[in-house]
């Protein structure tokens, strides 16, 4: 490994070891609701899915605030701090006695949720202009890689120990990634307190640069497609005629599916994709998904799913990396955590009202979820496309 590869390396390990942690028990959240006492099927169904949406909104509000933070503070300390912190608010679930137990903590952890503008930041310090897609593809693949493998740890676990147990494991990984920050990432100089105090509102860095507000509107509609499939395939798998008793597998098998395909679009955009390029290379992922929405939503039978839905993971997992690259010159290196912050905030935003207003339109046509993700995509793709054109973009003369 290159020396910024040597020093990136401690960070993604963190990052994925922290990862793994929390899909380990999103799934199991049903189960949970059982053994705290709710037997009502429709009851636990609810409180599960606010359960689930809940961290990601409170980061969506809370993140690029604490980025700006971080950059007032250092924002290795907060990240440090977001990291320790969320693996207490993870473990303490394991205590929990009633569902408002768990919103508290899931809010909490929410809050915790500046850890990954740490990682994201830190990728921006080293990585070179020239090879920042890859190493924001790999940060990618650390995130939906741990999706993957997450998922088969917790269920081993709530099998062998309970399901508390695996509470307990995503919390202990949440430690463990903060003991490797602290003794092997050596990097971070400027992740420090900044000479100067930063002020003003964070959405400032977003609303004052039309090409952040461009970029950001990218990052948006990919991670709101890429979110609002999940909660219906289940439901999609059922009206396509499986059997009951196959439909859990089915849905294991369509979600490993698409988030190894969206690893897999990370590590190639990382390979083929030049920095100078990286703010038009977005353009093929947002059409590319668009087009796929529409198989999908003439789905009729199981194959369909099978291979469109993780084709359609392979397009929007293009983006993130290649928005976080093009993004990377407008962002000062003393406001880092604030632009990442909002980076961060965005993603997590889409994905949370994907789900949420998946199920609003779910209620009217399951199909037609996709229908409404690609008309988003490619109003996303033809508003980008149009704008692009206008708007200046940093060259970078060479590529290793």
């Amino acid at each position: 490994m290159t020396s910024w590869q040597r020093r990136l390396f401690p960070m993604l390990l963190a990052a994925f070891i922290a990862q793994v942690g929390v899909p380990a028990f999103l799934p199991f959240m049903p189960l949970y609701m059982a053994e705290l006492g709710i037997q009502d099927v429709g009851l636990a169904a609810r409180w599960s899915g606010v359960l689930v949406a809940v961290t990601p909104l409170t980061s969506t509000v809370t993140v690029p605030y604490l980025g700006l933070l971080g950059d007032r503070i250092g924002l290795k300390r907060l990240g440090l701090i977001g990291i320790v912190a969320g693996g207490f608010a993870i473990a303490a679930l394991a205590l929990a006695t009633n569902p408002w137990h768990l919103l508290v903590g899931r809010i909490l952890f929410g809050v915790c949720g500046v850890y990954w503008t740490f990682f994201s930041a830190a990728v921006a310090e080293h990585a070179p202009r020239e090879h920042m897609v890859r190493a924001f593809g790999w940060l990618q693949m650390a995130n939906f890689g741990a999706v993957i493998i997450a998922p088969v740890l917790g269920g081993l676990l709530a099998s062998a120990l309970g399901l508390r147990a695996v509470f307990i494991l995503a919390g202990v990984l949440f430690w463990f990634a903060a003991v490797i920050i602290v003794f092997w990432y050596a990097g971070g100089e400027r992740l420090t307190t900044q000479p100067a105090a930063v002020t003003g509102s964070p959405w400032q860095l977003i609303l004052a640069q039309p090409q952040m507000s461009m970029l950001a509107l990218v990052l948006l509609v990919s991670f709101y497609a890429e979110g609002s499939t999940l909660p219906i395939i289940p439901l999609y798998v059922q009206t396509l005629g499986v059997a009951p008793d196959r439909v859990a597998a089915m849905v294991g098998l369509i979600t490993a599916l698409s988030a190894a395909t969206f690893v897999a679009a990370n590590a190639l955009v990382g390979k083929v994709v030049p920095a100078r390029l990286a703010h038009v290379a977005v353009l093929p992922g947002l059409i590319g998904a668009a087009v796929v929405c529409v198989p999908l939503f003439l789905a009729s039978q199981l194959w369909h799913l099978l291979v469109f839905r993780p084709l359609l993971s392979f397009f929007t997992g293009t983006i993130p990396a290649l928005v976080y690259t093009a993004a990377e010159p407008f962002v000062p290196p003393e406001r880092r955590g604030t632009g990442f912050g909002l980076l961060t905030s965005v993603s997590l935003g889409g994905s949370a009202f994907g789900r949420v207003a998946s199920g609003m339109v779910a209620s009217l046509s399951l199909s037609g979820v996709f229908l409404v993700d690609g008309v988003l995509l490619l109003g996303g793709f033809g508003l980008y496309a149009a704008m692009r054109r206008r708007l200046p973009y940093p060259r970078v003369d060479t590529d290793g």
